[in-house]
């Protein structure tokens, strides 16, 4: 079994629909990851599972995505599928681009588009960590052990 990495994290944030973009409404996602090492070395992407909370679309939902993580451009990329309250097929696509200056900060800021299936692209989502220490709350959940631990 291989060496893997786990952690959580909790991201605030808001949402707004293309259509009415002046509207902002809260957000907010609770993610599991888990990071095999050999996954990260010839980059396949992850699977994580979370809670979506998007006020207006997604009440609270399970999802269960994919997190690609690339050394080379120093990115994190984020796809969950999802169903929205009114029993469309949605989707969270997003990316943190981790910036060498402002390395903490670009680590718990993910900027992500939503999309329904046929329509595209129909709203946008900003989640940030939590606002006091996120660093330490995020090293409060970081797991080393064998892939599939709990």
């Amino acid at each position: 079994m291989p060496l893997a990495l786990r952690y959580r994290e909790n991201l605030h944030g808001v949402w707004f629909s293309l259509a009415a973009p002046e509207t902002e409404r809260p957000a907010s996602f609770d993610l599991a990851s888990q990071l095999s090492f050999f996954r990260l070395l010839d980059r396949r992407p992850a699977e994580t599972s979370g809670r979506l909370r998007l006020e207006g679309l997604a009440t609270d939902v399970i999802v269960r995505g994919r997190l690609r993580v690339d050394g080379r451009t120093r990115s994190l990329t984020y796809a969950f599928p999802f169903i929205a309250d009114d029993g469309r097929a949605c989707s969270l696509v997003g990316q943190k681009d981790l910036l060498a200056i402002h390395l903490l900060e670009s680590f718990f800021e993910l900027s992500a588009s939503l999309h329904v299936e046929g329509e595209g692209e129909v709203g946008r989502v900003t989640f940030r960590g939590p606002p006091q220490s996120p660093f330490l709350d995020l090293l409060k959940t970081v797991r080393l052990g064998w892939v599939g631990f709990s």
